[in-house]
């Protein structure tokens, strides 16, 4: 048996073994058979003691009840102090009489709150009966054995308190060497499920990486097709076929710009009711600053500007008026703000067949599905390369941790060898 292999001799109680030579699991079931002796076995006559403390408890009855037989003259302040305080000696030695009950089973627990419940009522009837004692031990003798049966009792209770304290020191370190020993196990068990939820990650991150690699061959074998290409010219196009109406946005946006500061001047005059413009030209003026090649008949609204700054020069010094009429002039003359804003909507309308072709494209719909699964893979991807870090690191955590508690257990186990020989 493991432990008749322990211990040589069983009736030895500190004959333990070496506690280094032993693994994890016999040193717990060492630990736990060990607690349970250690509190029900005692190396100090535990009986004798217990004995001579009940025998003297029942002296001491004996005594009080004597005590309280012996009657005191009647009369008198004198008598009646005596009285007074043999009775109170008498109700103070019964209350921890009647405290104190000697325990049934002499476990380390039991004695211990025994212990710890009659000193402290012993404690308080022996500083009680000492002050009614001074007045009764002149005419009571046997008050004096009362005194001393509880000075005795106290003495064993002293007798008890230090075989128990010698006791405590080793059960505590046995309940120390238990809890790190089941911190170890609990350590143990949780690096086993973090390594078990590693695993499972690694195979997760693998599948999400196969099925990455998996997509971006469907993508790559699509972009090699005769239909991909096509889709790629038409893409080609639309791009220079925008680049080519921004080009004319930016040449209406000069034409426009000779002319903003007086239309911004026109249009503040509007608003403050100095100009009335008909509903066509306010729409035009609003247009001509915001989006030029939306402007519907300029060529009329360039005439009416002209003909309205003979009158009104608008605030407008007269250097910079011979420049804008002459600007003005030249647009009405040339229709280049036409001819662009011509160009502007063939391009548009160019781009917006192309767009729509675009759109209808069955491979350019196949290749974004297929890159927007691969960018939820990879978005699920990465969560579980961050989880999986957290889990590395919970194992280093743990690692640590058992690292330090199997130092506390080596020095635990030093102890326990040294002080339980």
């Amino acid at each position: 048996m493991f432990f008749d292999r322990l211990f040589k001799k069983k009736d030895v109680i500190r004959s333990i073994p070496d506690l280094s030579l032993l693994d994890h699991a016999e040193l717990e079931k060492w630990v736990v058979h060990m607690l349970e002796k250690e509190s029900m076995v005692f190396d100090f006559d535990l009986d004798g003691l217990m004995n001579d403390l009940g025998d003297t408890i029942g002296m001491l009855a004996l005594k009080i009840d004597e005590m309280d037989e012996i009657k005191i003259e009647t009369g008198g302040r004198k008598n009646k102090i005596i009285e007074f305080n043999k009775n109170n000696m008498a109700k103070q030695v019964r209350a921890f009489l009647d405290n104190t009950v000697l325990p049934a089973d002499y476990t380390y627990e039991k004695l211990l709150d025994f212990y710890q419940k009659s000193e402290q009522s012993l404690r308080v009837s022996l500083e009680n009966s000492l002050k009614s004692y001074q007045y009764v031990r002149a005419l009571i003798p046997g008050s004096r054995e009362v005194i001393d049966l509880i000075k005795q009792i106290n003495m064993l209770l002293d007798r008890m308190h230090n075989q128990l304290e010698e006791k405590k020191k080793v059960i505590d370190e046995l309940t120390t060497m238990q809890e790190i020993i089941r911190e170890l196990d609990e350590n143990d068990r949780e690096s086993a499920r973090e390594e078990e939820l590693l695993c499972t990650l690694d195979e997760k991150i693998n599948r999400a990486n196969s099925k990455i690699n998996t997509i971006d061959e469907e993508i790559q074998e699509i972009k090699g097709t005769r239909e991909w290409k096509e889709y790629n010219s038409l893409s080609e196009l639309k791009e220079e076929l925008l680049s080519a109406r921004e080009r004319i946005n930016s040449q209406l946006n000069n034409q426009v710009s000779p002319l903003v500061k007086v239309l911004k001047r026109l249009e503040k005059q509007c608003k403050s009711g100095r100009h009335h413009l008909a509903d066509n030209h306010k729409e035009t003026l609003k247009q001509l600053l915001t989006t030029p090649h939306a402007v519907n008949d300029p060529d009329l609204f360039f005439k009416y500007l002209s003909e309205l700054l003979t009158r009104d020069n608008l605030g407008v010094s007269p250097q910079k008026m011979e420049k804008i009429t002459s600007h003005l002039k030249y647009l009405i003359l040339s229709h280049m703000f036409e001819e662009q804003q011509t160009a502007h909507r063939k391009t548009s309308l160019e781009l917006s067949k192309l767009i729509e072709k675009i759109n209808k494209s069955k491979v350019r719909k196949k290749v974004e599905e297929l890159e927007r699964l691969q960018s939820d893979e990879k978005i699920a991807l990465s969560t579980l390369q961050t989880e999986k870090e957290n889990h590395k690191q919970r194992i280093e955590q743990l690692s640590s941790k058992k690292k330090y508690l199997e130092e506390k257990r080596g020095e635990n186990i030093a102890k326990l060898q040294k002080n339980m020989l």
